[in-house]
């Protein structure tokens, strides 16, 4: 599976990731690890050692370093292998993992999976929003066994409403409310109503039922129905609320595809 790389990714909740401990989890089909160092900065390296390919996410931190639970070997937040607790304790010079760039931010873990010289932390979307001292924030997340482009056409493509949501979002007004798309550079606004403010927790509580009872279930079953086809192989009939799932999906594949050149060349 192609992803894009050379964008931030919302990796975790910045409160998953506790002082002491580490927490593990795959992004774009790479396991990753993270921790705090002494200074409390989160840290993003790659989740298996150089040596047996053990993961390190089930050892110990041990000050700044993770230590893997197989043979000792530590590695801090740069990927730098620190400490070799065998023989002369000579760091073999091959001894090192991947260490990623992260950012906290907006409650938010931001990590870059792709080249390190284009991390430029200017580009994390504006989030501030979580970081409101004086509103409620749902922290939560939703694990769907589904490609992450059909949660996209979900969300953008609200004309599902009235038949996959009924009794919690649906109504008769639904299907025919006019849906504004704007497209701005690599951004696409898929747009039907100006969401009320003031529900604050009772609203993302209420939420979660259409999503996890009713969003997951069909975004699991398309899956499967899909297989290992892409998308577009499948040739999809194309609906008038698609417009602004596809453009999205048009321009994460140019996105993709540039990339993709450009680390070609």
């Amino acid at each position: 599976m192609s992803f894009l790389r050379n964008v931030w990714y919302a990796a975790a909740w910045g409160s998953e990731v506790k002082v002491g401990a580490l927490f593990q989890r795959t992004l774009l089909n790479e396991p990753v690890v993270f921790f705090r160092d002494s200074h409390g900065a989160a840290q993003a390296i790659a989740d298996r050692c150089p040596h047996r390919f053990a993961p390190l996410g089930m050892g110990v931190l041990k000050g700044d370093a993770v230590r893997c639970p197989y043979h000792g070997l530590e590695f801090d937040g740069s990927g730098s292998c620190v400490h070799y607790p065998h023989g002369d304790g000579a760091i073999p010079r091959a001894a090192k993992v991947k260490a990623y760039p992260l950012v906290e931010r907006y409650s938010l873990l931001w990590i870059w999976m792709g080249d390190m010289s284009l991390a430029d932390a200017t580009l994390i979307p504006d989030f501030s929003c979580m970081d409101g001292d004086h509103w409620y924030v749902g922290k939560r997340y939703l694990h769907a066994k589904a490609n992450y482009v059909l949660e996209t056409d979900n969300i953008m493509d609200l004309s599902h409403i009235e038949f996959l949501h009924p009794s919690t979002l649906g109504g008769d007004g639904v299907k025919g409310a006019l849906t504004s798309v704007l497209e701005e550079g690599n951004t696409v606004w898929s747009n039907r109503q100006t969401v009320a403010e003031g529900l604050a927790e009772q609203q993302a509580t209420a939420i979660n039922q259409p999503f996890h009872d009713e969003d997951l279930p069909m975004l699991e079953a398309q899956q499967r129905m899909m297989g290992d086809k892409s998308f577009w192989d499948l040739k999809p009939v194309l609906l008038i609320g698609d417009a602004g799932a596809i453009r999205a999906r048009r321009v994460l594949d140019r996105l993709i595809a540039a990339e993709q050149q450009a680390s070609a060349q």
